[in-house]
């Protein structure tokens, strides 16, 4: 971008000779997209008048970003931001409270959002943040950034010192626990929780509002491979993700 006026997301199409020069679309970042096609970014437009991001979707027409529809999910105090729109829209995780904590609102059947859900209520790094989730649904990972970047404050609103320390890449496994009917003592649903993975040690990763890049890590689309950004010294920015154990 040539000025600030050009900072936002960008989109490039495809040509038959490659790919088009990438054209400024609009305000926002970190877009996330279902299967369907349906949008999701983090909505900036406010930040000048109130300093909170939200969560809206939009619509891509002719090269351009459409139809701003803000979120209407209730998640405490703090700004909302990074969505990770599950592969078939049946929830959204996102990170709240100026970064510091993974939320997840579930679609209704009438097609509005729940209330957010606290993760680190559940087992979830309270330091992890920008969740994506594999192509397959089964898997998600999350980053922390740098010392300075994210978890800055206590879930109370207070300032931390030092500043917050999420300095993972980390990756989400589902444990499934057997569940029983009380009252006929047959099984009645698979129940579980999420167990962290720390994946890569993001300690010296040079990120903050001085410069760097947000890591914004994204699964390849056979879910072998990680692939991060990162401001490192002879580091490869890349993690092959573990596979899950065969179940017999």
């Amino acid at each position: 971008p040539g000025s600030s006026s050009e900072i936002g997301i960008y989109v490039v199409r495809r040509t038959q000779t490659g790919w088009s020069r990438p054209r400024y679309a609009g305000e926002g970042m970190f877009p996330s997209s279902s299967r369907d096609g349906q949008m999701y970014i983090t909505d900036k437009s406010s930040v000048d008048v109130d300093g909170r991001t939200y969560l809206a979707t939009v619509t891509l027409r002719g090269g351009r970003l459409a139809d701003y529809k803000r979120l209407p999910i209730k998640s405490g105090w703090g700004s909302q931001a990074h969505p990770c729109i599950a592969p078939d829209g049946s929830y959204l995780l996102f990170d709240g409270q100026g970064g510091a904590y993974l939320f997840i609102s579930f679609r209704k059947a009438d097609g509005s959002w729940g209330e957010a859900i606290d993760l680190t209520q559940h087992g979830f790094d309270p330091l992890a943040g920008g969740a994506y989730v594999s192509p397959d649904g089964k898997l998600f990972a999350g980053d922390g950034g740098g010392p300075g970047s994210v978890a800055a404050r206590s879930p109370d609103g207070k300032l931390l010192d030092p500043p917050g320390n999420g300095q993972w890449i980390y990756l989400f496994r589902p444990v499934m626990v057997r569940g029983s009917s009380f009252r006929d003592k047959k099984d009645l649903i698979d129940v579980g929780y999420f167990k962290s993975e720390r994946l890569v040690d993001m300690s010296h990763h040079n990120y903050g509002k001085n410069g760097g890049v947000e890591p914004n890590v994204t699964f390849t689309p056979d879910g072998k491979w990680l692939v991060f950004s990162g401001t490192f010294t002879l580091i490869p920015a890349a993690a092959s993700a573990p596979q899950p154990t065969p179940t017999p």
